[in-house]
């Protein structure tokens, strides 16, 4: 993922700590938002208090909680891809964002375009 340091990036789930340290480090002067079940929510900031530019907030794909327009990149995996949460995902990425969409070990990537 190729990403300008002060972007902000998007999470759909929670990942593992080592995976949300990652993506935390391609945005150092930015932001990233990791939404995800409450439990998850909880450990996982637990784990990484020491990362300033993430935000782990509790929450499901629909409806996203953040205004039109807020993110360079949104990552979703495919078993939360329906149409409502792709209008959802399109309505939160900026023009020229990017939407990464996990399968297993696949990625596909797709460009918004304005």
């Amino acid at each position: 993922m190729q990403c300008n340091s002060d972007d902000r990036i998007l999470l759909l789930s929670i990942p593992n700590e080592e995976r949300l340290r990652w993506f935390s480090s391609l945005v150092p002067g930015g932001a990233l938002v990791a939404m995800g079940d409450e439990d998850a929510v909880f450990t996982m900031r637990d784990a990484c208090r020491d990362l300033l530019n993430a935000m782990i907030h509790p929450g499901a794909v629909e409806p996203i909680p953040w205004g039109d327009a807020s993110f360079h990149h949104v990552v979703v995996e495919t078993t939360t891809c329906s149409p409502k949460a792709l209008k959802e995902i399109w309505r939160v990425l900026l023009p020229d964002g990017s939407l990464w969409i996990t399968a297993g070990s696949e990625t596909l990537r797709f460009q918004r375009k304005s």
